[in-house]
This record gives structure tokens, C-alpha cells and sequence, in this order.
């Protein structure tokens, strides 16, 4: 009898969690950019874990420092852009090592160092540090914190947000990838100004627009003077080299209109 009044209950609220963490990914995946997909990843770390607060810190690739640059909780705005040092803090252990951290009880915990780890007006006894990584490297990490009278972050809501934190990783790949791809379709490999595809589109668009308005429309050509004469004599790689420097000095020298 006992068995049977707690199973179905259990399984239910099991359902429950997978059909909210399956949301959640989902809504992620529909991420446009970096910043609306860290926002999303911050947002349903809210949701899930119901931290007093939460930050996203990201690594200076110079310094190795970290900066809280998105924050979520009453006191967000008292470590808006504050920044940690390299290897300061579990902040910057988790960062540095490239591990995900929680700490149950800051009293209790010899990695907590309250000179380094309590900040302004806030007093932490739970938190949780995941970082973000990029290519295997770490950009940043999500930061969870609790004080005195919150609950203790648990080992299930620690292992959720680490689920939550990789397929975020998938996403940002997948968004910079598409990014490439768009790149790949729209400039020259080389040169990186737009390709004859391209180039020709705008201008059928340019050409419809001055006939609809009545406006003057000028073409230029530019030829380089002994292009070929330059390649025989010092190679493919000087005239890649001519061409690279001349398409700098076009886009540096005409207006992005």
C-alpha cells in the first residue's frame, strides 16, 4: 500500500521536471544571438534553481579577470560590472580550473574566503559556479548565490544547471556556425568585401531605386596596375597580398552606405 500511494506520485512529478527541462531547452534552442541566449540561460537559471541571485561572468582572454556583466536578483545592480581578479575566489577557481563548483554551506567550505567571495550587501552561504566554455576554453561561467535565508542549493538542481549550461555551449556553436555559413555565402574568402553574388544583388537594388527616384547612379572600376606582372615575378602570395591591402583601403577610405 505505501509503495503504491508513493510511486505514481513520484513519477508524475518525475514527468513533470522532464517537461519542464525539455521547455527550457527548447527555448534556448530559439536563441538569435550570443546575448539573447545568455540571457535565456540566466532567466531559466532563475526558474529552476530560485537563486537570491544569479550572474553571468565573463573572462577578460588578456588578464584572465572576470567581470559580472548580466545579472538577475534584488541586489543585481550593487556588482553591475564589478570585477574578479584571476584565480580570486570560487568565482575564479571555477574559472581557472575549469570545474563546476558548489558549495552547500560557505561556513563549512575551507574554498570559501568571505574578504573575497561575500560581496557588497550580500552575504552568501550556498552557491554554485558552472563555467561556460567556447571551444573547450572557458568565456565566462554562471554564478549562483544563496544567503543566509535561502535554501541550500541541492546536488539535482547543481546537476541541472550543468545540463543547462552544455546545451547552451551546443547553441552558441550552432549560432556561430550559421554565422559563418551566412559569411561564407555573402563575402569573398579572401578579400572579406562582398562576392560577385552579392555585389550584383545590391546593385540590381541600387539600380531599381534610382530609376524609381529619378537619381543619378556611377559605377567604378578600379584595375590594378601590372597585377599579373606582379604575380609572375613575386608569386600568388604577393598578389593575394595586393589584393587584401587594396580592399582595406577601400572599405577604410567609402562610406558603409
Amino acid at each position: 500500500m505505501e509503495e503504491t500511494k508513493g510511486g505514481p506520485l513520484d513519477n508524475q512529478q518525475e514527468g513533470l521536471n522532464l517537461a519542464r527541462v525539455y521547455e527550457a531547452i527548447r527555448e534556448l534552442a530559439l536563441a538569435r544571438n550570443p546575448d539573447d541566449l545568455l540571457l535565456r540561460l540566466v532567466q531559466k537559471a532563475v526558474a529552476f534553481c530560485q537563486p537570491e541571485l544569479v550572474s553571468f561572468l565573463v573572462k577578460d582572454p588578456a588578464s584572465g579577470d572576470l567581470r559580472y556583466a548580466l545579472n538577475q536578483g534584488e541586489k543585481a545592480e550593487n556588482i553591475k560590472d564589478r570585477l574578479v581578479r584571476k584565480g580570486e575566489g570560487v568565482s575564479g577557481l571555477a574559472a581557472e580550473t575549469n570545474q563546476n563548483i558548489i558549495i552547500i554551506n560557505s561556513q563549512e567550505d575551507p574554498r570559501f574566503n568571505p574578504e573575497i567571495d561575500n560581496l557588497p550587501g550580500i552575504e552568501i552561504k550556498s552557491l554554485i559556479a558552472v563555467p561556460f566554455r567556447i571551444e573547450k576554453a572557458v568565456f565566462g561561467l554562471i554564478y549562483l548565490i544563496n544567503g543566509p535565508g535561502k535554501t541550500a542549493f541541492s546536488l539535482e538542481e547543481f546537476k541541472l544547471l550543468q545540463t543547462l549550461v552544455s546545451f547552451t555551449e551546443l547553441a552558441l556553436e550552432r549560432i556561430v556556425l550559421v554565422k559563418e555559413l551566412k559569411q561564407l555565402e555573402d563575402y569573398d574568402g579572401l578579400t572579406q568585401t562582398y562576392n560577385a553574388k552579392t555585389f550584383f544583388s545590391y546593385f540590381q537594388r541600387e539600380i531599381d531605386r534610382c530609376q524609381r527616384y529619378g537619381h543619378d547612379l556611377s559605377l567604378l572600376r578600379i584595375d590594378v596596375d601590372y597585377f599579373e606582372k606582379i604575380i609572375q615575378t613575386f608569386g600568388q602570395e604577393a598578389g593575394d597580398r595586393v589584393l587584401t591591402n587594396l580592399s582595406f583601403i577601400l572599405k577604410k577610405t567609402t562610406r558603409r552606405v
